[in-house]
């Protein structure tokens, strides 16, 4: 994927019942580390189906076609405080700033909605991730030991971040 198609025609739209199978399919392609757990089309309905949450994915073009599904990010806002439960970008998309879109997209609609914070967590060996949160803003406000479990059955610390939304 070169530069320009990174750039070009993005789009970020909710997601919806018709998407189910898309962001399993995205899911699947985009965690593939150890600890990480798959989720079904089943999956992402149970969760849509709570109250506060919402799914968007970032299209764009990529091998010739447009409107191509390049990442997704699943909320859930509860009061006043927002929780990035999953936010993936397709591999061979990384490194052109689009988890940086979809960071910067759920933090606009925060702010829009008046919530106070955005919290999340990811497994401590996400580099990436780490990175990408930390230049949106968000610091490390605790680790949970052992929160996963990877394909071995091995516990994986979690690093709670959280983006204060009212400075």
């Amino acid at each position: 994927m070169t530069g320009d198609q990174a750039a070009g025609n993005l789009q970020i739209r909710p997601a919806g019942p018709f998407d189910l199978e898309i962001l399993a399919a995205l899911h699947a392609a985009c965690f593939t580390a150890a600890w990480d757990q798959a989720w079904t089309a089943n999956s992402f309905a149970e969760i849509l189906a709570m109250p506060g949450a919402a799914a968007v994915m970032l299209l764009g073009k990529l091998h010739g076609r447009d409107d191509e599904p390049l990442g997704f990010a699943v909320t859930r806002s509860v009061l006043d405080e927002t929780e990035i439960i999953l936010l993936a970008v397709r591999p061979d998309c990384r490194g052109r700033g689009l988890g940086q879109r979809l960071t910067g997209h759920i933090v606009e609609r925060a702010r829009a909605g008046r919530q106070q914070a955005i919290f999340l967590e990811h497994a401590a060996r996400n580099i990436a991730a780490a990175r990408l949160y930390q230049a949106a803003g968000f610091k490390q406000i605790g680790i949970r030991r052992n929160y996963y479990r990877n394909r071995n059955n091995d516990a994986v610390d979690a690093v709670v971040m959280r983006l204060d939304l009212t400075q």
